[in-house]
């Protein structure tokens, strides 16, 4: 798949980098071809680079969001993209320390907590790095550039949905970055399950910018690449929840009752993949905690294998309990107050089902 990417620098900065952005003496769009298996070719175009710079050195998600749109002229109604941005910028607001953030995610966040559909509609399509926060632990110029187009590559990865990956293992670009050095060259790659998953651009919309929300966050753990069981019946299907207790201590365990079952007047069988469980990446919940807070849950169980298939006919549904008590990042609910709670299940590469809500 051929992608553009814009480069923009959207504030003003204290040290510039040097363009076109390189590492090792290779440019970006190398290593993402060689690292694909040449499914994804980018093209990194530097004309916009100075547009509408503005004379400040911290910027927002709100104003990030504007400038991406501006940059790429994508339509809200695009299911697939082939333009995508980077925003260089001096640092980010409210975390004036990160080097870079996917703030494209698809749905909002603490940091990024508006709503606005046209900010959101797009998932993927754009991504930021703070030149003035890298410049505050990279005094040398050589680590200062060489910082840069790391942490470029490492943002493009979450573009491509690709999770963080523990450099204590093995250290790749998706590796979070170090406060007191920068990486050396065995880290200028992308590990094997990295490469399967970028491999898959052309088919699959949980890669290719535009397709289903960035799923991992910055805390996932998994380097499994996603299962790819969808199916085409979408459109006679419901996905329905409930939860029999409306009360609980953060500590407890809360099942989630789930039903995936034929909608009202349909009389026909269908054969569907035995994927209702958050371990697999096309069934997701998603809660929204009593600050407005939407957040996917982070399963701690990432499933890679075959899940079989089950027949649902009009008597007999799918039905699954799912028990939500600790994910990735610590106890499911973490904050006292009304949560809602709700399920999508991707069925087809345009088309994804979406439960009820529910509230606790």
């Amino acid at each position: 798949m051929e992608i553009t990417c814009f480069v923009n620098q959207g504030t003003s900065v204290e040290r510039a980098p040097d363009y076109p952005l390189a590492l090792d003496g290779r440019s970006i769009e190398e290593y993402f071809s060689e690292y694909s298996g040449g499914a994804l070719a980018l093209r990194c175009d530097y004309s916009k680079r100075d547009l509408n710079t503005v004379q400040t050195d911290v910027i927002d998600a709100y104003n990030l969001h504007k400038r991406s749109g501006a940059l790429t002229n994508n339509s809200p109604e695009s299911l697939k993209v082939d333009r995508i941005a980077v925003i260089f910028a001096g640092k980010y607001r409210p975390e004036g320390g990160v080097f870079g953030v996917m703030f494209d995610r698809g749905y909002p966040t603490p940091d990024d907590p508006g709503r606005l559909a046209r900010f959101h509609n797009v998932p993927r399509e754009a991504c930021a790095v703070f030149l003035d926060a890298i410049s505050d632990k990279r005094t040398a110029d050589q680590d200062y550039q060489r910082q840069i187009a790391f942490t470029t590559i490492h943002e493009l990865g979450h573009l491509f949905n690709l999770p963080h990956h523990s450099a204590t293992s093995e250290p790749s670009f998706m590796a979070t970055s170090r406060s007191n050095r920068s990486y050396e060259s065995d880290a200028y790659r992308f590990i094997d399950a990295h490469q399967i998953h970028l491999a898959q651009i052309d088919e699959s919309p949980d890669v290719w910018p535009g397709g289903t929300e960035f799923l991992f966050g910055g805390t996932a753990t998994s380097d499994q690449p996603p299962v790819r069981e969808t199916f085409e019946h979408g459109s006679v299907l419901q996905l329905r929840i409930d939860i029999a207790n409306r009360e609980f201590f953060f500590f407890e365990p809360v099942e989630i009752d789930i039903s995936l079952q034929l909608r009202k007047g349909t009389n026909r069988k269908v054969s569907v993949p035995r994927i209702i469980d958050p371990g697999y990446s096309a069934f997701r919940i998603w809660i929204e905690g009593p600050d407005g807070e939407c957040r996917l849950y982070r399963s701690p169980r990432h499933y890679c294998g075959s899940p079989g298939r089950r027949t649902i006919s009009a008597n007999r549904p799918y039905l699954r309990d799912v028990s939500l008590f600790r994910e990735t990042t610590g106890y499911t609910f973490r904050k006292p107050g009304r949560h809602k709670i709700w399920a999508t299940l991707v069925t087809s590469k345009k088309r994804a089902l979406r439960s009820n809500i529910i509230e606790t």
